[in-house]
């Protein structure tokens, strides 16, 4: 059984966190906190295979202070992070920091969330569809901006997302359905 501990503010409430493990036999939810201080008095009372951090604002500077925390203190444990809009700076600042994965919130459905906790449980790395993406993309920027070399992968991605694009605007425009006949 899969032991998590939900770090939260008010974006993910008590109840919705409930529903989401509902009947689920493999993971269960040991506890809730609402801040720093109780957070680590319940690591300490019951110990936990995955934290669940929420990050709802670009702002919050505390959360990767949390993270460095539990790195030290509780190497062992996983960190899942459900990370708000517009704190793809924030989750980068997060996995430098030393978390073992993250979702975006439009994507947290129980399946997802479910997914992403036994991934991080088993010790993988996860990211999000929505956010591999997004780390891809600026990852490529910050390279052509500072004048460095794409390697392989990183061209291929760009190449993909060109011939998507491209087959898409082809295939409308070529395919294009006549109501006149």
């Amino acid at each position: 059984m899969i032991q998590v501990i939900v770090l939260n503010s008010e974006l993910l409430c008590h109840d919705e966190v409930k529903f989401f493990f509902a009947g689920d036999p493999d993971i269960c939810v040991t506890g809730e906190a609402t801040n720093r201080k109780d957070f680590v008095r319940l690591l300490v009372d019951y110990p936990a295979d995955v934290v669940l951090m929420d990050v709802n604002s670009p702002e919050d500077r505390s959360r990767v202070e949390v993270v460095c925390r539990i790195r030290r203190d509780f190497p062992a444990l996983k960190i899942l992070v459900v990370a708000g809009e517009g704190t793809t700076k924030m989750v980068r600042l997060m996995r430098k920091a030393g978390i073992n994965g993250y979702i975006g919130r439009e994507q947290t459905t129980r399946k997802e969330l479910q997914k992403a906790i036994r991934k991080v449980a088993a010790g993988e790395q996860y990211i999000g569809r929505v956010q591999k993406n997004a780390v891809t993309l600026s990852g490529i920027r910050h390279k052509i901006d500072n004048n460095q070399t794409l390697n392989k992968s990183e061209i291929e991605y760009i190449q993909n997302r060109l011939l998507r694009h491209f087959f898409k605007k082809s295939f409308t425009n070529d395919y294009s359905v006549n109501s006149n006949g």
